[in-house]
C-alpha cells in the first residue's frame, strides 16, 4: 500500500465513524461513504459489494454517486444488467487474486496497456466512451464472510489522472471499512440499537432550536455529514419535519436512552 500524509489517514477514520453513526440506515451510510470519499480525492464514485457463486460475481449492493447524472445511472444500470462488469479489463484476473491475498487496489494507468489500453477495450466503448471517462482506480479487499468490497473512483477525460498518493488513500480507507465495519455493513444489519454520539448530539442541538448550519459549525462537522444525521433521526423516528420530532420528545418527556 502507498505511503499516505497522517492528515489523509485520520480524515479516513473520521470518516469511517461518521459511516458508522448512520449505519442503522444503509442508505445513509452508503451515499455519506461516497460524498466522503468524493470530497477526500476528487472524482464520481461507485461502491459495489458482493460474493461470488459457482465463481461468479453477484452483486449485493451496487451503488453510484449522488453527483452522477442520468446517463451515468442508465449506464451503470445497463452494465450491471447485461453483466459488463465480466468485460471489464483484468477483472478477470484481479478479482482472483484479491481473493487470494485479501486485497488489491489499482489504478488503470498502471496496469498492462496502460490508459491506451483501457481507452481501447470493448468494455470501455460500451459503457465509458459516451461518459468521457478518463481514469479510473479501485479498492477492493475481502472479509471473513467471503463479502469483496469494492470502491471505484472515476475521473473525465481532460482531468487529471490519479495520482499514487490517492490510490493509497483509498486503499486505506477500503482496508479500514472492510476490517472494522464491513461484515455488518455488507450483510445491512444495524451497527448499533442505539443513537451513536453524535446522531444524539445533533439530535439535541435540534431540540434546542439549532439549524442544520449551526449545527456543523458547533461541532465542526460537514453540513453534509449533519443533514445525513438528521435523515437518519427522521427515518428512525418515523417523522418527516423538525416539528414532528419535536412533538415526539415532548410527549416522551426526553431524550432516548
Amino acid at each position: 500500500m502507498q505511503t499516505i500524509p497522517l492528515s489523509a489517514a485520520v480524515d479516513c477514520t473520521k470518516l469511517l465513524g461518521e459511516c458508522t453513526e448512520l449505519g442503522d440506515d444503509p442508505d445513509a451510510w452508503q451515499d455519506h461513504l461516497a460524498t466522503g470519499i468524493e470530497r477526500l480525492i476528487g472524482g464520481y464514485s461507485t461502491l459495489k459489494i458482493l460474493h461470488l457463486e459457482a465463481g461468479e460475481p453477484i452483486f449485493d449492493v451496487a451503488r453510484l454517486s449522488q453527483q452522477s447524472d442520468d446517463r451515468m445511472r442508465e449506464q451503470f444500470a445497463q452494465c450491471l444488467a447485461d453483466g459488463g462488469h465480466r468485460e471489464m479489463p483484468a477483472l478477470s484476473t484481479l478479482m482472483p487474486f484479491a481473493y487470494r491475498t485479501g486485497e488489491v487496489s489499482f489504478r488503470y494507468s498502471d496496469l498492462r496497456g496502460g490508459l491506451r489500453a483501457f481507452h481501447n477495450s470493448e468494455f470501455y466503448d460500451r459503457y465509458l466512451r459516451c461518459l468521457q471517462v478518463g481514469d479510473a482506480v479501485a479498492a477492493n479487499n475481502v472479509q471473513a464472510t467471503g463479502h469483496l468490497i469494492s470502491v471505484w473512483l472515476m475521473r473525465a477525460r481532460g482531468e487529471r489522472s490519479f495520482s499514487g498518493r490517492e490510490q493509497g488513500t483509498l486503499a486505506f480507507l477500503n482496508a479500514l471499512l472492510t476490517r472494522t465495519v464491513g461484515a455488518r455493513l455488507s450483510m445491512r444489519a444495524p451497527l448499533s440499537p442505539r443513537l451513536g454520539p453524535r446522531v444524539r448530539e445533533t439530535l439535541e442541538a435540534l431540540l434546542q432550536g439549532d439549524s442544520e448550519k449551526q449545527i456543523a459549525a458547533r461541532f465542526g462537522l460537514q453540513r453534509s455529514t449533519v443533514h445525513g444525521y438528521v435523515r437518519e433521526l427522521y427515518r428512525r423516528y418515523g417523522v418527516r419535519s423538525r416539528g414532528e420530532l419535536m412533538a415526539r420528545f415532548v410527549r416522551r418527556g426526553g431524550l432516548p436512552g
